[in-house]
Order: C-alpha cells, then sequence, then structure tokens
C-alpha cells in the first residue's frame, strides 16, 4: 500500500468517524428513546399483571409517557403498530400523576422525575409498572 492510499484511507475513516460522532443531538435522542422503547415493549411481553390490571382481549397495553413532546414522539415512533399478545401498545402523553391510571407503564423521562415519590405510589396503586431513567428513581 502506497503511502499516499494509506492517508487518504485514515483521512476517510476519520471523517466517517466525525460524521458518525457529530450527529445532531436530537439524533441521539431519539435512538436513545428507540432503545428504551424496545426495553418498555420487551418489558410487557415478560410482566404478569394481577387480574384486577389486566387488559381485557383487544384491549391496548397503555404507556403513560411523562416527558416532553419529544420523547413522547420518539417512543410512540419506536413503538409504531407493536402488539403484545392480542393488545396493540399505544403510547399516551399525561403531565401529571392524576393522569396515570389506565395505563399499564409509566415512563418517567429526566424532565419529570422530580415528583417520583408520588408517580411510584399511582404505581403501586394502579398495579402498573413504573419505569423512569433518573438515577435513584425507585
Amino acid at each position: 500500500m502506497s503511502p499516499s492510499f494509506r492517508a487518504t484511507l485514515r483521512a476517510l475513516l476519520a471523517c466517517l468517524l466525525l460524521a458518525g460522532l457529530l450527529r445532531p443531538p436530537v439524533a441521539w435522542a431519539r435512538d436513545e428513546y428507540q432503545v428504551k422503547a424496545a426495553f418498555l415493549l420487551n418489558f410487557a411481553r415478560l410482566v404478569e399483571w394481577p387480574e384486577s390490571a389486566q387488559p381485557a382481549p383487544d384491549q391496548p397495553i397503555v404507556i403513560a409517557v411523562l416527558g416532553d413532546d419529544d420523547v413522547r414522539g420518539a417512543i410512540a415512533a419506536a413503538v409504531g403498530n407493536a402488539s403484545v399478545g392480542d393488545h396493540p401498545v399505544r403510547v399516551r402523553a399525561v403531565s401529571n400523576a392524576g393522569e396515570l391510571p389506565g395505563s399499564h407503564f409509566f415512563f418517567v423521562s429526566r424532565v419529570r422525575s422530580q415528583a417520583a415519590d408520588e408517580l411510584l405510589a399511582v404505581a403501586r396503586s394502579a398495579s402498573a409498572l413504573a419505569v423512569g431513567e433518573s438515577d435513584g428513581f425507585a
């Protein structure tokens, strides 16, 4: 390999690396929440709810998202038309703990984690799974 070819190859690899690392932060957040949505779907496939909290046949499994519109939108886009068994999965935005009943999952973004104690109390009473992304959430 000639020195000029090696230099060109190194420059090309450096450009590809920088292009991958210099994506806009919005793209990073979207990718991060796509992964988190995949985890939520896998949790839904593994969780066994008590009889009182199980959705009726053909009723959706509802993921309530407490966070800004970008977080909710990224999770909703990643969930898409997914289903768990006979249940479609739906994502809905909520702004406070009072809107959480009727949901099977609560996803609380970093933005909204300050009210974690109240949210966890609602989750316990509703037999719902609470998932948060802040350190010490649970």
